[in-house]
């Protein structure tokens, strides 16, 4: 039975990360005790972000589209994406004032500290610094 319903965390899920949590020195060391042919890296990378940053099970929506990055002979698709999207679409934090509501800015905002949240765990094992979550620009290969 299930102590706690945090999104992408089922019952085995929890009880390795249970069994394990004392087990361990770094973020990367803990998935790799929790990993197997079942739960990659990056599920439960993203279970313990769901875990850290209080995220239930029915509480996460998607009410607006945030364009990462795309191919380039694919421009085409996006500009149709871009006229039939039923949801805002943000290609430029620098826009989201203009285009997103109050609670989709909130939820930006909200997306924005988990990927620094993560950057920084992740910076932190590799003795590196990516960067701001905002001077990133869309990828385009």
């Amino acid at each position: 039975n299930k102590d706690f319903d945090f999104l992408d965390v089922n019952e085995d899920l929890e009880k390795r990360i249970k069994n394990n949590i004392s087990n361990y020195e770094t973020y990367e060391a803990f998935i790799g005790l929790i990993k197997t042919k079942n739960y990659t890296y990056t599920a439960i990378s993203r279970a313990l972000c769901h875990i850290l940053l209080d995220i239930k099970e029915g509480e996460f929506t998607e009410p607006y589209l945030r364009i990462l990055g795309f191919n380039k002979n694919s421009s085409e698709l996006l500009s149709i994406i871009k006229e039939r999207a039923t949801k805002p679409l943000l290609s430029k934090l620098a826009k989201a004032n203009k285009i997103l509501n109050e609670d989709e800015l909130s939820l930006l905002n909200e997306e924005i500290f988990a990927s620094s949240l993560y950057g920084g765990l992740i910076n932190i094992e590799n003795n590196k610094n990516s960067g701001s979550v905002y001077k990133n620009e869309i990828v385009i290969i």
